[in-house]
C-alpha cells in the first residue's frame, strides 16, 4: 500500500450548488409538456421556502454519499463513542478532506471537484423530480449513475508503471 502523505481539501459552496439546481429546474420546467402551470411551478420552486428543507436534506445525504464514494482517501477513524442525530443543518460549505498517495495527480483532484459538484446537482434534481415530475426523474438518475461511475473511475485510476514480477517457471 502506498503511503498517504499528501492531502487535498475539496470545498463545495451551497450557493453554487443551489444556483445550478435552480438553473436546471428552470430549463426542465420550460420544456415540460404539461396541461397546467401548477405542475411547472412545482419544478421551478425547488429552492423556495418550504422546499429548501427537502433540498438541504438531500444535499447533506449527497455529501455523505460522496465521502463514502471516496472512502479510501476520506477514511476517518471513529471515536470511542460516536453520537449522531437527524437535526437538519444548512452548511454553507461542504468540505471533503482527502489523504492521498504521493503519486495522485492534481488533474484528478480538479476533475473530482467538478464531478462531485455535478453529483450534488444531479442527486438533488433526481430526488426533487421524483416527487414533482416523475417522468423526468429517470433522466437525472441516469446522469447520476454516470457521474458516480466517473468518480469511481477517477478515484481508481492507476498512475505510474505496473510492475509484474517474473514467474519462476
Amino acid at each position: 500500500m502506498r503511503p498517504r502523505t499528501k492531502s487535498a481539501k475539496l470545498t463545495f459552496k451551497r450557493d453554487e450548488i443551489l444556483q445550478d439546481i435552480g438553473n436546471y429546474a428552470y430549463v426542465v420546467a420550460d420544456v415540460m409538456k404539461v396541461d397546467t402551470e401548477h405542475a411547472r411551478h412545482q419544478v421551478l420552486d425547488i429552492c423556495q421556502d418550504g422546499n429548501i428543507e427537502r433540498v438541504s436534506r438531500v444535499m447533506n445525504l449527497a455529501y455523505s454519499e460522496v465521502v463514502e464514494l471516496l472512502y479510501p482517501y476520506t477514511k476517518e477513524v471513529c471515536e470511542q463513542e460516536e453520537t449522531c442525530d437527524n437535526t437538519l443543518t444548512f452548511p454553507q460549505e461542504y468540505v471533503v478532506a482527502m489523504e492521498l498517495p504521493d503519486n495522485f495527480a492534481k488533474s484528478t483532484v480538479v476533475l473530482l471537484t467538478k464531478l462531485i459538484h455535478e453529483y450534488f446537482v444531479y442527486r438533488i434534481l433526481g430526488d426533487w423530480l421524483s416527487i414533482t415530475a416523475s417522468e423526468y426523474s429517470g433522466i437525472w438518475e441516469e446522469k447520476l449513475d454516470r457521474i458516480r461511475e466517473r468518480i469511481n473511475s477517477a478515484k481508481n485510476k492507476r498512475v505510474g508503471r505496473v510492475r509484474r514480477t517474473q514467474a519462476p517457471f
